[in-house]
């Protein structure tokens, strides 16, 4: 990993700061960090305004989009704003903050359910610092402005949909260095559908998984020679969504191109 550095700084023409540097090991392995000469500890902060590690206190790493949404929020004179303009800057800037974040990350239930509460505390107003009282929930609120509601966003849903997203990149991008570098770690014999969550992985791909079952749920296999796809596995039938054939299975090894004959 030395000669990786000084590779890159002679091609480069940049050189790497040691002492701004920070390492990500376990804390047993000092040797490397001797042999690097990177002596700071890391993995407690961002990078690139997301964490850098996780562990089992998910909710807490996450508490800073909550502290923005609500810093944002209370800077807004909601006396002098119509119905309207609280719309306006709810959808534009204040559900703008944890976009970047649920991109690449599931957040949090209570996370999602909290920074609603600060948004419908901003719509609804305050009054001698109590907040006022909600006249209608915010999940009614969340429907389209077609059936009653104002189109704010459900943050959990969309939080799956921006993963689905993710995962359909991977699954459509297969040489990119995403998707070669998860194949390598996590399913080098597998295709990507196949893969499941194992013991090890990290946050962002169990995240990403979670919005593969999403995605799952409206793939249909587009039908070719049928020679490879399953009769009873693969949802190949043009249903919404589109689903497998129905038991009960005759033979768990029939295609699709078992059940006609040429011409």
């Amino acid at each position: 990993m030395a000669t990786i550095f000084q590779k890159y700084e002679e091609i480069s023409g940049q050189k790497v700061n040691y002492d701004k540097s920070l390492i990500i090991f376990g804390l047993k392995i000092q040797r490397l960090q001797r042999h690097l000469k990177i002596y700071n500890v890391g993995g407690g902060g961002k990078y690139l305004g997301l964490p850098e590690q996780f562990g089992r206190k998910n909710v807490e790493m996450f508490q800073y989009i909550v502290d923005r949404v609500k810093e944002r929020t209370e800077g807004w004179s909601f006396k002098y704003l119509s119905p309207a303009r609280k719309e306006i800057l709810i959808k534009s800037v204040a559900l703008a903050l944890p976009v970047y974040s649920m991109n690449c990350f599931l957040l949090p239930l209570s996370i999602c359910e909290e920074i609603q509460s600060v948004l419908a505390t901003f719509w609804w107003g305050k009054e001698k610092g109590r907040r006022q009282l909600p006249w209608v929930a915010w999940d009614k609120m969340t429907l389209p402005k077609s059936e009653g509601g104002l189109g704010f966003k459900e943050l959990h849903e969309f939080n799956r949909s921006l993963l689905a997203k993710q995962a359909w990149r991977i699954m459509n991008n297969p040489q990119s260095l995403l998707a070669r570098l998860y194949k390598g770690m996590y399913h080098p014999n597998s295709s990507y559908l196949q893969t499941v969550i194992g013991p090890r992985s990290s946050y962002n791909w169990k995240s990403i998984q979670y919005g593969k079952e999403l995605l799952q749920v409206g793939l249909q296999v587009k039908i070719g020679n049928c020679q490879t796809t399953k009769i009873w596995e693969d949802p190949w039938l043009p249903t919404l969504p589109p689903r497998p054939a129905s038991r009960p299975v005759i033979d768990a090894s029939w295609t699709v191109s078992d059940l006609w004959w040429e011409d």
